[in-house]
């Protein structure tokens, strides 16, 4: 029983994860203007970030506790990276487009890295989410 749980946190995780990637990030840049976006993006990342935390780091426990050591293993890698995605790369990123924004052209390499390293975490925590699939239902 408890597996069922840890599946259904691993798919609503993959879920919410792929409605942000494919229909909700490219509509907020093709409908906002770029400030509106950006708001909306500073504030939008942080709460997917945590949700997606908890979402996973409850998976872990529960996967851990049912002896899946495997599953629990990589659920808490992929809570690990949505903690550092929300906590410290997200508002690094901040603080390198509101640089760049103020005319630090500098920074705008570093900026296009921190986000190409937020992209690459949360792609990894959709493969994740579904290699836990796989393993708990792949019998």
């Amino acid at each position: 029983m408890i597996n069922f749980f840890v599946a259904a946190l691993h798919a609503a995780t993959l879920g919410f994860m792929l409605c942000f990637l494919i229909i909700v990030a490219p509509n907020i840049h093709r409908i906002l203007s770029p400030e509106s976006a950006g708001t909306l993006l500073r504030k939008l990342f942080p709460s997917i970030f945590i949700f997606g935390l908890t979402m996973v780091a409850v998976a872990a426990i529960l996967a851990l506790l049912e002896g899946q050591t495997l599953v629990g293993g990589l659920s808490a890698v992929s809570a690990v990276g949505f903690a550092v995605n929300a906590y410290i790369i997200a508002p690094t990123i901040n603080k390198y487009r509101d640089a760049v924004a103020a005319g630090e052209t500098s920074l705008s390499s570093k900026f296009r890295a921190t986000h190409s390293l937020s992209v690459i975490i949360y792609l990894a925590q959709i493969i994740v989410s579904f290699a836990c699939l796989l393993l708990l239902f792949g019998n």
